[in-house]
């Protein structure tokens, strides 16, 4: 379902960068009730009307996809390895959090 729009989308990025296939994919993962109170705090008028039924479908698909530990499967058949980061600590406003964000990533690009 969602994942055939994420194969589709992904052919259109091709076309767009530099590189064909990506070295490593980022999932922020987050609480539902988080989400939807960043994005309430945040106050975009394109966000005001998510709902969380729509996020909690979203998130489904997503998890689906990104969590899967073989990696993320690409249009070619091959995977890509996802890092998941916790994004229920506001690593915007704790640099703490963001160094330890850092450090996972610097360590998965090696």
């Amino acid at each position: 379902m969602l994942h055939t729009a994420y194969i589709d989308m992904w052919k259109e990025w091709q076309n767009l960068l530099p590189i064909r296939k990506p070295h490593l994919f980022v999932y922020l993962d987050i609480d539902i009730d988080e989400c939807m109170r960043r994005l309430r705090q945040r106050n975009r008028e394109a966000e005001l009307s998510v709902d969380d039924s729509y996020l909690r479908t979203l998130k489904a698909e997503q998890d689906k996809i990104f969590l899967d530990h073989l990696g993320v499967l690409m249009p070619d058949g091959s995977r890509v390895p996802c890092l998941v980061i916790d994004a229920m600590p506001n690593f915007e406003r704790d640099a703490s959090e963001l160094s330890k964000i850092v450090v996972s990533l610097r360590s998965k690009l090696k």
